[in-house]
């Protein structure tokens, strides 16, 4: 593993441990903890992953499950009780990371520099808004593609200078749409995004990570789902 990445994976250890501290002293949580892992067993940051979940689960008071899930890029989401507690979101191409702990503000660090805190825009009317909507590829099946179309019409689309879910967390973006993306790809953005002050939900506007996404700045969240409600029955 390149030492680069090595030094990312400690901040992001530290990030966690640290974290922990602070939800044990609350007597939180009750139950084990999921900590979703970007990589195979025996990759670079499962080993990381390993290294720290022992020391994590001695400040929780709870056991500590490593979930290896390949593909899930550079981020880390902590899992406790089935409520994301805590991301790390690393974009070495670009050098920069995002992370967030519950209650806490979410913050993002430019080429290893301190910490600055981030916050959503505050766009309010959807017409306004700029948007992101998945590539062609990323939209399968007429439902999609008539969501997509209809959230084109209705907002401003804007190219994408990073991921886009963090884009809405620094205010680039005032909403981002996903048909396609599984828990491990919206775990850790999910919470980024809330502790700038955003919103986060599924397509439908529950509460999984099973059903797509809409990230926004919270306040043209529900005229996001309503365009995309509209869509999908018509």
């Amino acid at each position: 593993m390149h030492p680069t990445n090595i030094a990312r994976l400690a901040c992001a250890a530290l990030a966690v441990t640290t974290a922990g501290a602070a939800f044990a002293q609350a007597g939180y949580p009750s139950k084990p903890v999921r900590m979703v892992v970007p990589s195979s067993a025996g990759g670079g940051t499962d080993i990381v992953a390993r290294i720290m979940a022992p020391e994590l689960s001695k400040r929780l008071g709870q056991q500590v499950v490593i979930d290896n899930r390949p593909g899930a890029g550079t981020m880390i989401g902590l899992e406790v009780a089935g409520r994301v507690v805590l991301g790390v979101c690393d974009d070495p191409p670009i050098d920069r990371r995002y992370w967030a702990v519950a209650g806490g503000g979410a913050f993002r660090s430019d080429a290893g520099a301190a910490g600055v805190r981030i916050r959503v825009s505050d766009t309010r009317e959807l017409a306004a808004a700029r948007s992101f909507i998945p590539p062609a590829e990323w939209v399968r099946g007429d439902e999609a593609k008539a969501m997509a179309t209809a959230f084109a019409r209705a907002t401003k689309p804007a190219p994408a200078e990073d991921h886009p879910a963090l884009q809405v967390a620094f205010g680039g973006y005032d909403v981002a749409v996903f048909f396609m993306a599984g828990p491990w790809d919206l775990a850790a953005p999910s919470i980024v995004v809330e502790e700038a002050g955003g919103r986060f939900t599924d397509i439908a506007g529950g509460s999984t990570l099973l059903h797509g996404a809409v990230f926004s700045n919270g306040t043209v969240h529900d005229a996001t789902v309503d365009c995309l409600r509209t869509a999908r029955e018509g």
